[in-house]
């Protein structure tokens, strides 16, 4: 629902009469200018009651790629987000998380209601890139299988970064005994920059405990200097 009420993350709050979404997906083009650019989403979940299911004791909430900011609810408590909402708003759209769910979350009977406020962003981006849960898997489970499919998702990214690396400090270190051999030079700056930006796309960037801006820079750096190093290559 487009808006912005700290009334819709309490559990007994009616939701019966919002639009229904697919999550992951993008919002209307152009957002909800009316709003500020704020929009809420709610599900509601029946579970086992509290000491039934032993799972319950280590429920956890993934979370996928939000557009521009969010925060996020169950059973009324804050569980956390990624950016900062309106006022003092930062955008910091690329964060996957895993929220673990207290007991204290669930209803008596094993009702879980989850609620996600998102800030788009201003005018601008959402007209240029969109708004809203986008990219990634939006999926409640047990904590630790939530974690372990995470990191073994991310873990591909790493290792194709780590070989072109890896692949272009190697032909930087022939040009080094062989300074004749230019276009091992230009090729091994090519493989680094595939990599980095690799990395950039991946979730292990963030080990680095960069500002989120410097991230995206260096992101958009690395695609504006492929072009020029690939020329580079060539002509060598």
């Amino acid at each position: 629902r487009p808006g912005d009420d700290p009334g819709w993350a309490h559990p007994d709050y009616d939701d019966s009469s919002w639009d229904k979404r697919e999550v992951p997906g993008l919002w209307p083009e152009g957002g909800y200018p009316e709003s500020g650019q704020m929009a809420w989403y709610r599900m509601r979940l029946q579970l086992s009651p509290e000491g039934d299911n032993p799972a319950t004791e280590r429920l956890s909430l993934a979370v996928g790629k939000v557009l521009s900011a969010y925060q996020l609810y169950a059973g009324g408590q804050l569980l956390g987000g990624v950016g900062s909402m309106p006022p003092g708003e930062a955008v910091e759209y690329d964060k996957l998380r895993i929220y673990p769910v207290p007991a204290s979350a669930l209803g008596p009977d094993g009702e879980l209601v989850l609620a996600l406020r998102v800030w788009g962003g201003d005018a601008a981006a959402v007209a240029a890139w969109g708004a809203g849960p986008y990219e990634g898997e939006f999926l409640l489970g047990e904590y630790r299988e939530l974690m372990m499919a995470t990191v073994m998702s991310e873990t591909a990214a790493m290792l194709f970064s780590s070989f072109f690396i890896g692949f272009g400090i190697y032909h930087l270190y022939l040009f080094s005994r062989n300074r004749q051999l230019r276009s091992f030079f230009w090729f091994g700056l090519m493989a680094i920059n595939i990599g980095i930006y690799g990395l950039m796309l991946s979730q292990w960037k963030y080990t680095l405990g960069l500002p989120f801006l410097v991230y995206i820079k260096i992101e958009f750096g690395a695609i504006y200097l492929f072009p020029a190093l690939g020329l580079q290559v060539v002509w060598a």
